[in-house]
């Protein structure tokens, strides 16, 4: 009877040991791709800031979505769009020398989708993060800049 006390209070311990580091690992990298993630295809980190005071980061990455993208809601660019671009990218000229020929190129890049024919955005803000979703359907291309302050 001992026995299988032990192993169940271990058991316990296991699982709670089990959710509260599950909790924190959540916590420690969110999932930077929550409105998408559902028809996310592939992703990559394309610049990451050295991390600052408390949360601070600004973190570039660029993605593909699946096929299966139709429910995922972007509009067309328009003025919003652009003051929100050029704060972000703004953001990354200022964080980065400024003859970074990473930093420019990745700038480019975003650039270039952005002049595509059909590119489409998605902006979410919250009280210290701002979200800035960049998609071409043509091109299945986007990049996913944030700001967390």
């Amino acid at each position: 009877m001992r026995k299988k006390y032990i192993a169940l209070v271990g058991a316990l311990l296991a699982t709670i040991t089990v959710l509260i580091f599950s909790q924190w690992i959540y916590h420690q990298f969110p999932d930077d791709f929550e409105e998408i993630h559902s028809y996310l295809g592939k992703s990559k980190v394309e610049y990451q800031s050295e991390p600052g005071f408390g949360n601070d980061r600004l973190d570039i990455y660029s993605y593909t979505l699946s096929e299966d993208d139709s429910q995922v809601t972007y509009h067309a660019l328009d003025e919003a769009f652009e003051s929100n671009l050029e704060e972000l990218t703004g953001m990354l000229t200022r964080e980065v020398a400024e003859n970074d020929a990473d930093a420019n190129g990745l700038i480019k890049r975003i650039n270039n989708v952005v002049k595509a024919k059909g590119t489409t955005y998605m902006c979410i803000s919250h009280t210290s993060m701002k979200k800035l979703y960049i998609y071409n359907a043509e091109l299945n291309k986007g990049f996913c800049i944030i700001l967390e302050i």
